[in-house]
């Protein structure tokens, strides 16, 4: 008999273009109509973009990042995912 929690819901969400130039598009999954908090961070772990309650269907634009390697954190009240981006 396992354990039904509710709460344990999984962020099916997928970034591309990676690496990317300019903008960073989603591919949202089951998570359509959430709203997202969005941290990027580097490799020193220094916050370099936030995002608060934001929705991730218009993309997100990182134009204004330097070339290198970031960590984007994508979280809502559920759950969150990490990922590896490449700025070129």
């Amino acid at each position: 008999m396992g354990v039904n929690n509710e709460n344990s819901i999984k962020i099916g969400i997928e970034i591309f273009p990676n690496p990317a130039s300019s903008k960073l598009h989603f591919n949202l999954g089951n998570t359509t109509n959430q709203k997202f908090n969005i941290i990027i961070t580097n490799g020193l772990g220094q916050t370099m973009l936030t995002k608060l309650d934001t929705d991730l269907n218009d993309g997100l634009d990182i134009s204004n990042l330097s070339n290198g390697i970031y960590f984007l954190k994508i979280q809502n009240q559920f759950a969150q995912k990490t990922f590896k981006v490449i700025k070129e």
